[in-house]
């Protein structure tokens, strides 16, 4: 009889959002930093270069005019890390078409990251016991066994 089309009663697809984070809206904070000035707006949304100095913003980091009036979030974090750009979707009642080139836009200070969490993480001195003379002294073995044959 059936085929696969029945309302099955298998426990896929209808989570009841045990355990994971859930949405916590802080509000907004005491005070913001400048983040970066808008260079232009594309579907709707800001483009914004980053003058935050040796920070990059959260993913979906609010983000406020001066008199902490949110606006947005961060949506999309762009270019190199020398050359920081992010995109802001704007809330609802905000158009990024209303604001001028080189406006400003604000940041909560507690929602940016220094930028070496992005770098690669330097060799420290101290390496693992026995890995690198163990790689040395097989390629010795194999050099020296080439010259005695």
């Amino acid at each position: 009889m059936g085929g696969g089309k029945g309302k099955g009663k298998g426990k896929g697809g209808k989570g009841k959002g045990k355990g994971g984070r859930g949405y916590y809206d802080e509000g907004p904070p005491e005070s913001v930093l400048p983040a970066g000035e808008l260079m232009h707006t594309c579907e709707g949304e800001m483009v914004i270069k980053c003058t935050l100095d040796q920070k990059v913003p959260y993913f979906n980091a609010p983000i406020y005019l001066e008199n902490i009036s949110k606006i947005g979030q961060v949506d999309e974090i762009l270019g190199a890390i020398t050359n920081v750009m992010f995109t802001v979707k704007m809330e609802d009642n905000m158009s990024a078409e209303s604001f001028a080139k080189g406006d400003k836009v604000y940041i909560n200070p507690a929602k940016v990251l220094p930028v070496e969490r992005f770098l690669p993480a330097p060799k420290s001195a101290i390496s693992k016991p026995g890995v690198e003379p163990v790689a040395f002294m097989l390629f010795l073995s194999r050099t020296f066994s080439l010259r005695t044959l």
